[in-house]
């Protein structure tokens, strides 16, 4: 295996550990409810080093990504109105929020896979 080949390989296990960091943020939040304060730091955390792995190591994976990214965004504005609801004296989520919650995740765990499918097919023909 010549240095550069050896460099990729390195960096597409890279990006599949962070995206198995992310996979794990969102079990833990999916566990939680998706309602604990603080919880959306750690998943936008992962979810940048994501990004950032594949743009350097699989840059064509342009729509995988982006499905990722939109996903992220709503299920981060969903904790976003939660937590302000929290704020404002709310105790519980209801069930429509709760719901929305649970179908976003599920949303995301297929794109999480699909990303990891999509980077095993370019690192195979590499």
């Amino acid at each position: 295996m010549d240095t550069a080949t050896h460099a990729r390989t390195a960096v597409v296990a890279e990006l599949l550990s962070a995206l198995d960091a992310y996979a794990q943020w969102l079990s833990a939040l999916r566990e939680r409810s998706g309602f604990a304060a603080g919880s959306l730091s750690t998943g936008q955390d992962e979810l940048q080093k994501v990004l950032e792995l594949r743009r350097t190591s699989c840059p064509l994976l342009t729509r995988e990504a982006t499905e990722l990214l939109v996903v992220h965004t709503q299920l981060a504005n969903l904790l976003y109105e939660c937590q302000l609801r929290t704020v404002r004296g709310c105790t519980t989520a209801n069930a429509g929020e709760l719901s929305q919650c649970a179908d976003l995740v599920q949303r995301q765990v297929a794109a999480i896979e699909l990303l990891r499918r999509a980077v095993a097919r370019e690192s195979s023909e590499h």
